[in-house]
């Protein structure tokens, strides 16, 4: 029993030429992830149609227990791939041509491998999709810590380190070319990985229980979620607002409105009424964090001075991250819309 290469490189060739010559732009191959026994031959991976007859000629079948899928990929999902945005990198940039339409999607195709590779240089944008993989990591933990089910834990944890590992390939300019197979081999080799995170990787296969797993999973998160924080601080604009970006007329408009929520903060402090406080004190949290990310703001934490027997101290930060808002605006020239009195507003032709 064996994988058929040749035979099968052929016969997609064929079935193209003969069924959608006009219809398909490219048959891709690539060493994919064989067992041993299967070789590194290059066979056909997939194909890229340029209509939907052309994807219509995908197939898939199974010749002596083996299985083979002759599937279409779109454009979009390819353009995709070089964004960064799926797992997939070393089908774009380890793809083999077979067969071809013409010399114009051949380029189409080297220039799809070329943004990859810029993009995977470019720190800033790297560190975009990093992030978002953190962000999806952090989501099926939420769902994992509540499953009972082992089998679907063990799956969260081996997602949530491949989310987590691509991240840190991507910081580091690279991506896994064997998929999930050894990436701790090749986190060994990058210079940007947090500490004790390829060591906690490499636990996965002894997680025997859903506690072991979700602990695993939570010591990872934290890990890649530290050290990702850190870098962002260290880089020039890597994940924060610049000054020529940031538009301050539009964090004018969000202060202007943000003065109530402050007010509320103040209000129920002053009356010792911790349910309110904390309450509207997690609404105002949340609009300090949309803050901080869209303006490129330092980080404005309030609920880690709530105290329900001595508010006074959440009462004081409120005032000191209002302060630095308003300093801010202010530094930047921006307007903000403030009257002294109801006269002078009503008087100021507003």
């Amino acid at each position: 029993m064996a994988y058929y290469v040749e035979e099968m490189n052929e016969w997609a060739i064929r079935r193209i030429e003969s069924e959608a010559p006009d219809d398909v732009d490219l048959l891709m191959g690539h060493p994919q992830w064989n067992v041993p026994e299967d070789g590194n031959e290059i066979r056909f991976s997939y194909f890229l149609p340029n209509s939907e007859k052309g994807m219509s000629i995908a197939k898939t079948f199974v010749i002596e227990n083996i299985g083979y899928d002759f599937w279409g990929m779109p454009w979009e999902r390819l353009e995709h791939i070089a964004s960064l945005e799926e797992s997939l990198t070393s089908v774009l940039l380890d793809g083999t041509i077979l067969w071809s339409r013409n010399t114009e999607v051949c380029k189409r195709f080297t220039d799809l491998q070329q943004l990859a590779r810029e993009r995977l240089q470019d720190r800033s944008y790297s560190m975009k999709t990093a992030l978002n993989r953190l962000a999806e990591a952090m989501d099926t933990y939420k769902v994992m810590a509540f499953e009972d089910n082992l089998s679907h834990v063990r799956k969260g944890l081996c997602y949530i380190a491949d989310q987590l590992s691509v991240a840190l390939a991507h910081i580091n300019g690279t991506y896994f070319k064997k998929g999930p197979e050894m990436q701790d081999l090749v986190l060994d080799t990058l210079p940007l990985v947090p500490e004790g995170y390829t060591d906690a990787y490499r636990r996965i296969i002894h997680a025997m229980t859903i506690e072991d797993c979700c602990e695993l999973a939570h010591e990872m998160i934290k890990k890649v979620r530290v050290f990702l924080t850190g870098l962002c601080s260290q880089m020039d604009g890597g994940c924060r607002s610049q000054d020529s970006t940031c538009d301050y007329s539009d964090m004018a408009a969000w202060y202007e409105e943000g003065t109530y929520w402050f007010r509320r903060l103040y209000s129920y402090t002053g009356r010792g009424d911790a349910a309110r406080t904390l309450q509207w004190g997690y609404s105002l949290q949340a609009e300090l964090d949309f803050a901080q990310k869209a303006y490129g703001l330092d980080q404005m934490d309030i609920l880690d001075a709530y105290d329900p027997d001595n508010l006074t101290a959440l009462n004081q930060r409120g005032h000191k991250i209002q302060e630095y808002l308003h300093n801010t605006l202010l530094s930047h020239n921006a307007k903000i819309r403030e009257y002294a009195s109801l006269k002078e507003f009503l008087s100021s032709g507003e």
